[in-house]
């Protein structure tokens, strides 16, 4: 790697002050709120997060997790989160990059929206072939990714990761909230047979 050389960086852009960013990124009940998506590892993961792999470097306003650095910065009456990934150089790097980038739209999502009720979520392996079939809104576009919110299914995001060279794995993941079990299962089903229809 050249001396100068960027492994990977982006920014965010909260509503929210430095100091509500910096709660969700270290309490365990608010990185429940956005964090990943739920499965065997998840309160591992959180655990982890809070504490275990994770290193304060400025109180309220910098913190590294794994090889990922983040950085809060005050930009106006909101935050600007800036991730940049400060070691790595294996196989998965991508992958963990690419994950962030969703995760911090899932945060975003959070001090943006406030959704309530309980959240569900669902990762479904795969790249659809056919346009998204749902009314929906544009949320965040990224070199490798698309949000969209879907009104009709409530406070719900739908994050198609697309196939590209070099890039992340494709996949869709459904992040939502204040659904009741069974609304949540209709929803994923129907994304699930969406990504499934498509020729892998």
């Amino acid at each position: 790697m050249a001396p100068n050389e960027t492994l990977f960086s982006a920014a965010f852009s909260m509503p929210s002050p430095p100091a509500t960013v910096w709660r969700h990124l270290r309490e365990p009940d608010l990185l429940r709120r956005w964090f990943g998506w739920h499965g065997p590892e998840f309160e591992a993961e959180i655990a982890g997060l809070s504490g275990g792999f994770s290193t304060v470097e400025r109180d309220g306003r910098a913190v590294v997790i794994g090889d990922h650095r983040m950085v809060l910065q005050e930009a106006g009456p909101g935050t600007e989160l800036r991730i940049s990934r400060i070691a790595g150089s294996g196989a998965d790097d991508v992958e963990i990059d690419e994950g962030w980038v969703t995760f911090l739209e899932q945060l975003r999502y959070a001090v943006t929206v406030r959704p309530a009720g309980a959240r569900h979520t669902l990762l479904a392996p795969g790249a659809p072939a056919t346009a998204i079939p749902w009314a929906h809104e544009e949320w965040a576009r990224s070199a490798h990714q698309r949000t969209v919110l879907v009104p009709a299914w409530g406070q719900v995001q739908v994050t198609i990761v697309r196939p590209s060279a070099g890039g992340p794995a494709p996949r869709v993941v459904v992040n939502g909230y204040g659904r009741t079990d069974d609304e949540a299962a209709e929803q994923h089903a129907a994304a699930t047979a969406w990504v499934a229809a498509s020729p892998h």
